[in-house]
Order: C-alpha cells, then structure tokens, then sequence
C-alpha cells in the first residue's frame, strides 16, 4: 500500500477580518491550503459547522451570539487528519453609536457653529457625516466628536441626519438635527408713536416664534412675553421713545435665527413757540390768532 504525507495546514486570511459588536450573523470564508475535504473552522477552539469549498477555502456561518461583546476571536482550521492551521484574529469592534447632539436644533439662515456629537465607538479619523456630506471633524475622545455645522446646510428648514462614520466605512445610527424656520414679522401694534411719549406695550405679529424668542428694539433687546408662535408682547420703555424717527423691530430666536425688520415711527414732538398776538383787550372784537411752532 502507498503512505502518504500530507502538506500543512495553512491559514493565510479569514474574509472579514472585523466585525462590530452586535452584528448579526454573517459568514466567515477562511482562505489557505491544504484544508482537506472535511475541514472545520474553529472560533476559539470551537468547531464551527463547516463547508469545506476545496483544498484552498472554507466557510462557516458566525452566530450573532459569538460577536456580541467587543473583543478579539481566534479562527484556526482544522483538517482531516486533526492538524489545527495557524490562527487569523477576528476583530471584534465596538459599535459605533450616536446618543446625543449638542445643540440639537438651529433657525434657518443661522451661521456656521460648534456642533457636539457624542456616542461610543469613535476612533481615530471617525467623521461626521451630515445630510450625507463628511465634515471636518476632531475626535476629541471615543465618546466625542466635534464639527463645525456649514451654514449652507441650515438655508432651509426640515431634519438634517446626523451620522459618524469610521476610516473602514463603518456608519453609525442617525440622529435628526433641526432647521427650524425664521422666526416672521407679519404687523405691529402700534406702530408708530411721538417723541417723549410714556412707555408703551407692543405687540408683535407674525410666526415661528418660540417661548424664549426676544424682541429687539433698535438692536436692544426687550423683556418679551411669548403668547402663541404667532404673537409676542414688550414693554418699550420712555428712553427709548425720545428720539424721533424710525427704529427697527426684530424678532431673534435663541437659535440662530433673525426675523425680518418692521419699522416703529417716532414722530417729533408738538413744540409751541410763538402765538400772534399775543394780547388782546378785554371785550374787543373776534380776531384771528397765528399760531407757530
């Protein structure tokens, strides 16, 4: 009878080589030589059910339970004659997760901005990817990433998805960041009023304003009562009245957002100087008096 020595067992790459953690189940293929025709992947020593494909790969399915925590997993294959390969490390990964953005919302037409995304599972090169667009970004830490938010991505209102993704393309969940829209001057009452009057109440029509809007008053902001989304009430204090002219009225949303201007008239007070005449005799004749001022 012929004696035959077998060639060894190799294992020269596992396909894929990392995973992350809370994967679902996937398959393995393992690549090498001199497999044998009943082969088995071991996953830490423990035989995996196998196809043995040829002398050269092998597969086998990786249960979800198998990579449920991060970490590392040695593949060996074993061949017929019981000859364990050499081992290829299954790299477990962390997920990568979003929890929490910082802030979570902006008016339309707000400027550029410090945007704070935290999660797990960043590493080094992770970007944040908005409404499909890779920002510049730090990763200030596993749990900590920071991006500038373009101010040509809040134009216009509506959901932005806000996801990081890794140097190997691995993509996080999404979080919604909102473009809320500009907060609208629609009227004012009153509108308009006379130099050195006494302070007054206004109200401020229009829409998408919020709970924490301010009203400015030629760039001073006002003490604001919020009514519903389309109304506002201040207090516009004597000082601000003494000078005539027109001074402006806006709406700022603690967002970023600015609304329209509506002009407040302050017409000059009635000023009296002279009358003509200026004395008459007692039971004259009706005359007619020229007043100026």
């Amino acid at each position: 009878s012929n004696f035959i020595v077998a060639g060894g067992i190799m294992l020269s790459s596992i396909t894929p080589s990392s995973v992350e953690a809370g994967a679902s189940q996937f398959t393995l293929t393992a690549t090498g030589q001199n497999f044998g025709r009943e082969c088995q992947i071991l996953f830490n020593g423990a035989a995996l059910s196998t196809n043995c494909v040829s002398e050269t790969s092998a597969t086998a399915t990786i249960a979800a339970t198998l990579v449920a925590q991060p970490g590392t997993a040695s593949i060996t294959v074993r061949d017929t004659f019981q000859r364990v390969s050499n081992p290829q490390t299954l790299t477990i990964q962390e997920r990568v997760t979003l929890t929490s953005l910082n802030p979570v919302e902006a008016g339309a037409g707000s400027t550029e901005f410090d945007l704070i995304v935290n999660g797990s599972g960043f590493v080094a090169g992770t970007r944040v990817r908005v409404a499909g667009t890779d920002l510049s970004t730090t990763v200030e830490s596993a749990t900590r990433l920071r991006t500038r938010m373009p101010a040509q991505a809040m134009i216009l209102p509506g959901a932005l998805a806000v996801q990081a993704v890794t140097p190997d393309n691995r993509l996080s969940n999404s979080l919604n960041f909102t473009v809320r829209p500009a907060p609208q001057i629609t009227s004012i009452d009153p509108s308009s009023s006379r130099q050195d009057s006494p302070a007054i109440t206004m109200t401020v029509n229009g829409a998408n304003f919020l709970a924490s809007s301010v009203v400015t008053f030629n760039g001073v902001n006002l003490p604001t009562t919020f009514v519903d989304a389309g109304r506002l009430t201040v207090q516009v204090n004597a000082t601000l009245l003494e000078t005539a002219g027109s001074a402006q009225v806006v709406v700022v949303n603690p967002i970023g957002s600015r609304s329209n201007a509506a002009s407040f008239g302050i017409a000059s007070s009635l000023v009296l100087s002279a009358i003509n005449p200026s004395n008459v005799d007692a039971a004259g004749p009706e005359f007619v008096m020229t007043l100026s001022g």
